[in-house]
């Protein structure tokens, strides 16, 4: 069974996000077969260049693994590259923060602005929504925030 979540809003905050002219990657640490159905319901072929999930590596979440995977995917280093990770949760930002990866946090993970920027997030949004508003200012670089 799958959470609740806004799949429009989902939907419209990586369109968004790919028309201002960024990859997208969805790296979710969940399990295979729920991520295959969530992906039947937004059909990603579109949107994402790639999708990883927790069955394609030994340690998921808070670990950075995840996110290095799907980087790995497009071929962009942290380093080297510039990345953004967007996420929900003070794991994501953990992960984030491990890979070596700004984190915009939105609220909609059930942690609030705070307990996501002491996880390591640059930025702290309420909603997807506020991040349609800002996705040209996306914090590629270390130390951005907003």
């Amino acid at each position: 069974m799958l959470p609740e979540i806004s799949l429009p809003a989902a939907s419209a905050a990586v369109d968004a996000v790919r028309r201002a002219g960024h990859t997208v990657v969805l790296a979710t640490s969940g399990k295979p077969e729920h991520v295959e159905q969530f992906l039947r319901l937004v059909d990603p072929s579109e949107r994402a260049s790639g999708v990883t999930n927790s069955g394609d590596v030994r340690h998921s979440k808070p670990a950075p693994d995840l996110l290095r995977l799907a980087l790995e995917q497009v071929a962009a280093d942290a380093s080297a590259e510039p990345a953004v990770m967007v996420g929900d949760t003070v794991w994501d930002c953990h992960a984030g923060v491990g890979a070596g990866v700004p984190v915009v946090a939105v609220r909609s993970g059930g942690s609030g602005v705070d307990a996501l920027r002491e996880a390591g997030a640059v930025w702290g949004l309420d909603s997807l929504k506020d991040l349609l508003v800002r996705v040209d200012d996306l914090p590629f670089e270390k130390g951005d925030r907003a």
